[in-house]
């Protein structure tokens, strides 16, 4: 069975969103960075805290998927998020203890009873959000294609937008 490309609301959010806390407040950080920029896992769970400019609000990704450095435009929920973080640790090497949240993130999903819906899903629900802003990103400075990336949009989804580029 082809597995299929879901995002979600703000309803079936929430209920994922309080499955992860029930299962340890100290998740939440991750889901909410995940959620709020649109990393692949992959990219997320390499991030060491030179990559995150708290002063610039900009987090850069050193090899994304094609190989290059990009730049990820925080917002307020991803910045406090990664502010949590640096809390809890030294602020020094490796953000994240772990290399994968599927321990906790697979029983969470299945706890909210969201069918169909992967790590990689919460990279589709930062895209859904994006175009829901008014973003185009076929046609912005980054797209959500193989080799131009809709991260490089100056855009901050969830509440204030103040950078959007609409198409």
């Amino acid at each position: 069975m082809a597995r299929l490309k879901h995002s979600f609301g703000d309803r079936r959010a929430e209920r994922l969103r309080r499955a992860i806390e029930t299962r340890g407040s100290q998740y939440l950080p991750e889901s909410e960075i995940a959620i709020n920029t649109g990393l692949r896992r992959s990219e997320q769970y390499r991030l060491t805290w030179d990559c995150v400019d708290f002063e610039r609000q900009l987090l850069t990704v050193p090899q994304s998927k094609n190989g290059e450095t990009r730049h990820v435009p925080l917002n307020s929920s991803a910045l406090a998020a990664f502010l949590v973080l640096k809390r809890l640790s030294d602020g020094k090497g490796q953000v994240f203890s772990t290399s994968s949240p599927r321990r906790w993130f697979e029983p969470a999903v299945k706890a909210a009873g969201v069918s169909l819906f992967t790590w990689h899903s919460l990279r589709h629900t930062f895209a859904s959000r994006l175009i829901m802003a008014g973003v185009d990103l076929r046609t912005g400075p980054g797209t959500h294609g193989a080799q131009n990336h809709f991260h490089d949009l100056s855009v901050c989804p969830s509440g204030a937008i103040p950078q959007a580029r609409r198409g």
